[in-house]
């Protein structure tokens, strides 16, 4: 009787050697390791995790262009997509290349938030409203966090609200903003136009639309939006505030007085930016604020 030879099997086959590679990284050997996985994705090609886990070894073994080359191949394949974009980010920044590290880091962000809004919606039965809150405050928190991260990610959730409702006109002017922080002017401008068509006397829409200009060095184009804003009277206090602060930036310092000096809630007397563009207007005009008595523009 002759004996069954177990040696070639062995050799060849993908799953024992894709253990071995894992646990020679547990025991700290990561060259030998990515030996081991490099040989089970070559016994069997059609394995993801495999390749995801190379990737992953290239990129903790500093070996940058063999990683790169991985990950972009999976990226093209749609294969665990945030895994890639994250590690694609660390291999662009150790190379020094700060723009593609920055791209893939955005890219990052967003996927990571979609996910989170695709569990957000099957988690449970929302009705419509109760979607656009939950969509409204996971983009507040992510402001809140003032990073670039957190406003990508509230990017990602605004543009879902409007996608649910587009007529939903209160997210036009946070989503503009947000694009105006990370320096996205065009996608700023597309959004506030859309708002302002429907809304052309939208007070924090044109407040927006000025600082965007102000923002990238349209004086044109932000002085046409002056000649219009000084005109108005909002009735509205936080209008108030957003025009007398946006004014002051444009050193309009005199019609930006009469906006500031007339509002009276304590929650926006007691704001940062009231504090500083009243203090500047006060210091620019010569005026005492004690002096100071409100009276409507």
């Amino acid at each position: 009787m002759t004996k069954k030879n177990n040696i070639v099997p062995y050799i060849y086959n993908a799953a024992i050697r894709f253990e071995r590679g894992m646990r020679a990284y547990y025991l700290g050997d990561l060259d030998q390791a990515i030996q081991y996985i490099q040989e089970a994705c070559l016994l069997d090609r059609k394995n993801e995790e495999y390749q995801v886990q190379l990737a992953v070894l290239l990129t903790e073994n500093k070996n940058w262009t063999d990683a790169i080359d991985m990950l972009e191949w999976l990226l093209n394949r749609n294969v665990q997509v945030d895994t890639c974009q994250l590690l694609l980010t660390i291999c662009y920044s150790n190379m020094g290349q700060e723009d593609l590290a920055k791209i893939y880091a955005d890219k990052f962000v967003c996927t990571t938030a979609r996910h989170e809004v695709q569990a957000l919606l099957k988690s449970k039965n929302f009705s419509k409203d109760e979607v656009m809150r939950e969509f409204l405050l996971l983009a507040l928190e992510s402001v809140e966090l003032n990073t670039f991260e957190g406003i990508t990610r509230a990017i990602v959730f605004m543009k879902r609200m409007i996608e649910i409702d587009d007529t939903n006109f209160a997210v036009y002017n946070p989503l503009a903003h947000a694009y105006i922080c990370i320096k996205d002017y065009a996608a700023a401008e597309k959004y506030l136009f859309r708002l302002l068509d429907k809304q052309p006397e939208n007070i924090q829409g044109l407040c927006n639309l000025i600082y965007l200009y102000q923002s990238c060095g349209q004086k044109e184009k932000m002085e046409e939006i002056i000649k219009k804003v000084e005109k108005m009277v909002p009735i509205d206090e936080a209008d108030r505030l957003k025009l007398g602060c946006t004014l002051a930036s444009a050193e309009k310092f005199e019609r930006a007085f009469l906006c500031l000096k007339n509002i009276h809630r304590p929650e926006y007397r007691m704001r940062k930016s009231y504090s500083y563009w009243m203090e500047r207007c006060s210091a620019h005009l010569k005026i005492i604020l004690s002096d100071v008595e409100c009276t409507f523009p």
